[in-house]
């Protein structure tokens, strides 16, 4: 954090972002044992991630009327989604981005909505506090708030009152150099790299942050892709790995939207601007994928900040329905749900710890997910499977390990059995092998680890009959 210039952990990459976040998180865990710093660490990321669902929920209140039960319901959507829940402590940069991204949005719609005669130094502080912590994660964090300017475009345009007339004044241009200015003061003080010139450094690492690529392959549904993702991607995912009550309440909703648009035209006609503002979010993700050729990979990891404007919809109706729960048609919808809800606990508990890896049963059957998704990205489930793995069988046998990371393995192995592997090459003729289904270039070819290693597999890591990892002999 005081190192100015001195990096002390390189890791890849490092000096193209700014640590904000990562200093505060460091600084947390030193009031704890060396022993704990993980525990610590993975909690600081779950305050985040608690801290921005309240972030979310005042933003949507912001937009909307506030109520307290649909609040309530938005809140525990989003809480209990499988993506978000299964990252919200392991993952230290889209969960740190998906609640700075909350924050920014509700600071500035706040800030809009509520024009001061004087310059508004909360807002100011608040704002590029989160916003440095965003961009100090990634620089991509930027371009979350695409949707958001162009719904205050239109507000300002079509719907004046909404922003009051003292926007465009000497006090707004004065925010907004001070606005800079801290933003760019906090993230050159946690950037140690660019200590040495902080005028061209930031520059030219940004430039270089943008040609940087992330994992190159995807397995979609069973299609292996390389280098380019299908302009549907998010979609696909979010279809396939929602809880079933959050696809049914979509349909439900189109289905009212169909029998009663002219109502829902005349009721909502005076709130274009927030039509329009979810009209775009619901497409952003084509945008994202079509228009700035970015390449997402590991499931909906990179869209973190986007699934709770898509559970909005079926929050608002799911609160729609009991408030009506008098018409028999919206009780047989309720009790529908109901039965869907029970049946997502039961599998939400079951796969437990593995929520990330989450798929309902649009997805098709359990035992076939693993060659049709890469599940477990992240190797999460690497930890179980050698705690458990039969040691003696291996010993002084030619192992080898695809889909994952190695290293990673060899610390388990350490720390369970007290015994470190040397890994062979695939060409040395392996006995077992250790494997993650991933898309991998094995032989100059692109294949799958679960298709290219033929075997018979002794131990598995799996909950509902759905495969994370597993220990092969290989024929």
């Amino acid at each position: 954090m005081f190192s100015f210039g001195k990096n002390f952990e390189k890791q890849l990459h490092s000096e193209y972002y700014s640590k904000f976040y990562y200093s505060i998180q460091y600084f947390l865990t030193t009031f704890f044992p060396s022993s704990l710093r993980l525990e610590v660490s993975r909690s600081v990321n779950f305050i985040f991630f608690i801290t921005g669902i309240c972030g979310y929920v005042k933003f949507i209140e912001q937009i909307f009327e506030k109520n307290k039960n649909f609040s309530l319901i938005f809140f525990y959507f989003i809480l209990v989604y499988p993506i978000l829940f299964g990252h919200s402590s392991i993952n230290s940069k889209d969960i740190i981005i998906f609640c700075s991204h909350a924050w920014c949005s509700y600071f500035l719609i706040k800030y809009l909505n509520n024009q001061n005669k004087q310059i508004n130094y909360k807002f100011i502080i608040f704002f590029s506090i989160f916003f440095s912590i965003g961009t100090g994660i990634q620089f991509y964090f930027i371009g979350t708030f695409i949707p958001l300017f162009i719904y205050f475009f239109f507000i300002f345009v079509f719907n004046k009152k909404k922003i009051k007339k003292n926007l465009i004044s000497h006090i707004f241009f004065k925010e907004i150099i001070l606005l800079f200015i801290l933003n760019f003061a906090i993230l050159i003080f946690f950037w140690p790299e660019t200590h040495k010139n902080i005028i061209s450094l930031p520059i030219e690492y940004l430039f270089n942050n943008l040609s940087i690529r992330g994992y190159p392959f995807n397995l979609i549904n069973g299609e292996i892709f390389f280098l380019n993702s299908p302009i549907y991607y998010f979609y696909i995912f979010f279809f396939f790995q929602s809880p079933e009550y959050i696809i049914f309440l979509y349909i439900f909703f189109f289905i009212y939207l169909i029998l009663k648009f002219k109502s829902f035209i005349k009721k909502y006609q005076k709130n274009f601007s927030e039509v329009l503002f979810f009209f775009i979010v619901l497409i952003y993700p084509i945008i994202i994928v079509f228009f700035f050729k970015i390449k997402p990979y590991d499931s909906m990891r990179h869209f973190i900040w986007i699934i709770p404007y898509f559970l909005v919809i079926p929050s608002l109706f799911f609160y729609f329905i009991l408030r009506n729960l008098k018409n028999f048609t919206f009780k047989i919808f309720f009790f529908f749900l109901f039965f869907l809800k029970f049946i997502f606990i039961f599998n939400f508990i079951s796969i437990s710890p593995y929520h990330y890896s989450y798929f309902n049963f649009f997805s098709g059957p359990k035992e076939d997910l693993h060659k049709k998704f890469e599940i477990d990205f992240w190797s999460t489930s690497l930890k179980e499977l050698i705690k458990n793995i039969p040691i003696t069988d291996l010993k002084n046998k030619k192992i080898a390990s695809c889909g994952l990371n190695s290293d990673l393995a060899n610390k388990y192995f350490i720390k369970y059995h007290n015994y470190h592997f040397k890994f062979t090459n695939m060409q040395d003729n392996p006995d077992y092998i250790i494997l993650i289904n991933r898309v991998q270039f094995l032989n100059n070819i692109l294949v799958t680890c679960d298709n290219n290693f033929i075997g018979i597999d002794i131990l598995k890591v799996e909950r509902n009959n759905q495969i994370f990892s597993l220990v092969r002999k290989l024929n």
